[in-house]
């Protein structure tokens, strides 16, 4: 009935169409684990604002490592364990942080550095 070449273009068109919709799926989903993680954070709640910030964290991978929000996923989970004074726990995401750093382009690097405001300048004390 329909020939072999019209076949294989309605599937390569249905795929088309449905990748945007998965793509969407997975950001909602990571979204949504964040959202829930900050408002159980807010909350004081910390082993609940882990767990969506884990799930948030391992959703992100699929993006993955140089993305954005990878690093946010990041972020937010050293945030936590800091602010439970989990400093151990801060210091194995701190290798992974770095690793991302070092992919960003110099001249990235340079327009960013020139935004800081020299009063948010870090103090170094010998």
């Amino acid at each position: 009935m329909f020939s072999i070449k019209f076949r294989w273009l309605f599937v390569g068109m249905l795929c088309l169409a449905l990748w945007p919709a998965q793509a969407l799926t997975q950001q909602s989903t990571w979204e949504q684990h964040m959202l829930a993680g900050n408002t159980a954070y807010r909350q004081g709640k910390y082993k609940e604002a882990e767990k969506l910030w884990k799930a948030g964290l391992e959703a992100a991978e699929s993006f993955g490592t140089q993305d954005p929000r990878y690093a946010t996923s990041l972020n937010n989970l050293a945030l936590l364990y800091q602010t439970q004074g989990r400093y151990a726990v801060v210091l194995t995401i701190r290798p992974r942080r770095l690793a991302m750093a070092g992919s960003i382009s110099s001249s990235r690097w340079a327009l960013n550095r020139e935004r800081v405001p020299a009063s948010s300048a870090p103090i170094i004390r010998e």
